[in-house]
């Protein structure tokens, strides 16, 4: 029987607990990381981590892609009428999808 090459990662338990998700990524790649990575890589992977290095990452994108980290923050740049227009797209389009 064929090995299968790949891994599951709950978006849950990382969010929780990125040092966590950081160990299951090593133990899957097979990389001899110690305590003190994995808890470098859950400072480095949080979204504020990540926004203050934006401009470096992400040059003068950085801004644009790291706002503010919040679910549904993309329709405070939408007049009142294209979220309306965007909700009744959504709505059409999804009908009967769960």
């Amino acid at each position: 029987m064929r090995e299968l090459n790949f891994s599951f990662l709950d978006k849950p338990v990382v969010s929780g607990n990125p040092a966590l998700g950081a160990k299951k990524i090593s133990t899957f790649l097979e990389l001899n990381l110690n305590e003190e990575d994995f808890q470098g890589v859950a400072e480095r992977s949080t979204f504020k981590a990540m926004k203050e290095k934006s401009k470096i990452t992400h040059g003068e994108f950085g801004e644009v892609l790291f706002r503010k980290g919040g679910v549904s923050d993309w329709k405070t740049l939408f007049s009142e009428a294209n979220n309306k227009e965007m909700d009744t797209i959504f709505k059409e389009r999804l009908e009967g999808t769960k």
